[in-house]
């Protein structure tokens, strides 16, 4: 092979926050050398070294790997001495629960902080996100540990991936020799109402303009095995019902298809079948209802089309949303 190429430098830090003298970084497996270091600035040339930060501040760790042509590359991270990120957790509203634009979201979110000690919840703020696609949009700001975050209705009408967000940060006071230090955690909320035209990913199906109230688009060529994946994962805590808005079918059987629940893969678990009955036309839509337990726990939702006996045999209704019934994370 013509021509040479530098060495690449590859670390791997114990501890990016420490606490002295906890022990503060470690190259991990460098390749060893044959001589003991001539430069003051080098620490250590030992293949796997370890030190230890007798002060607390702000520092740089540095590892260079120089190959046997004289190439350098070098890699560095900033260690920070005497002061540990805080940790937060939201522990309501609980990840993937389902709500409605227009909702109160009450929150609860706990904070600790070694150097802080007992955490003053007037630093703690919480925030409300319209999440919209790979984006979002800061709304509601409360300060405190509890609390709720009050929702826009007319977020509703954004097209494309829409839900919510709960955004918790907190930022710890520091000592004055090094810096404060800020943690943000999310969670995503899950609208009750999808739009089944914005899914991400599904098999089989299309979308056309629909005639029923609000417009927009419908799923539709469903066919037997096609498969839809709901915008999510979802945690169905305090939902009971799933309701289909649809039209077609075979209006002189009054069958139109069955709609299978899977969870986390289209072969995943099932969890539920729901046989969807004919309207009158393709023009004219109803919403059916079913009822539906909580599975427990976070999950990707899988909808598959089944055909009936008596049903068409491809193109079994067209499907303009489903509507997840129940409180959910939402206040009473």
């Amino acid at each position: 092979m013509a021509g040479r190429r530098r060495g690449l430098a590859g670390h791997q830090f114990q501890d990016r926050l420490v606490l002295q003298p906890l022990s503060a970084w470690s190259a991990g497996a460098a390749a060893p050398v044959e001589a003991p270091p001539v430069d003051p600035r080098i620490d250590s040339v030992d293949p796997d070294p370890v030190h230890v930060y007798t002060t607390t501040g702000v520092f740089t760790a540095k590892l260079t790997v120089t190959d046997s042509s004289g190439k350098t590359d070098s890699k560095s991270t900033v260690i920070t001495v005497g002061n540990t990120a805080p940790t937060v957790k939201i522990t309501v509203p609980v990840e993937g629960g389902t709500f409605a634009f227009g909702d109160s979201i009450p929150f609860s979110v706990t904070v600790t902080d070694p150097e802080d000690g007992v955490v003053d919840c007037a630093r703690v703020h919480v925030t409300f996100v319209l999440g919209h696609d790979t984006h979002g949009h800061a709304e509601e700001d409360v300060a405190g540990c509890t609390g709720v975050l009050h929702t826009v209705a007319d977020d509703a009408s954004h097209g494309g991936n829409v839900f919510g967000v709960v955004s918790a940060t907190y930022t710890d006071r520091g000592d004055g020799s090094v810096p404060a230090l800020t943690t943000t955690e999310q969670v995503q909320i899950r609208q009750q109402k999808q739009e089944v035209e914005f899914v991400l990913e599904q098999s089989g199906t299309n979308t056309s303009s629909t005639v029923d109230v609000g417009g927009g688009l419908q799923r539709g060529s469903l066919g037997n095995g096609d498969w839809l994946l709901l915008n999510g994962p979802f945690n169905l805590i305090a939902v009971d019902s799933l309701t289909f808005r649809v039209s077609g079918g075979t209006a002189a059987t009054g069958v139109a298809g069955a709609v299978e629940l899977h969870l986390d893969a289209v072969d995943g678990p099932l969890h539920g079948t729901f046989n969807v009955a004919a309207t009158a036309s393709a023009t004219t839509y109803a919403s059916q209802t079913f009822p539906l337990t909580d599975p427990g726990g976070l999950h990707k939702l899988y909808l598959v089309f089944r055909s009936l006996t008596g049903g068409p045999t491809n193109n079994f209704f067209n499907l303009n949303w489903v509507e997840f019934g129940g409180q959910g994370i939402s206040a009473p």
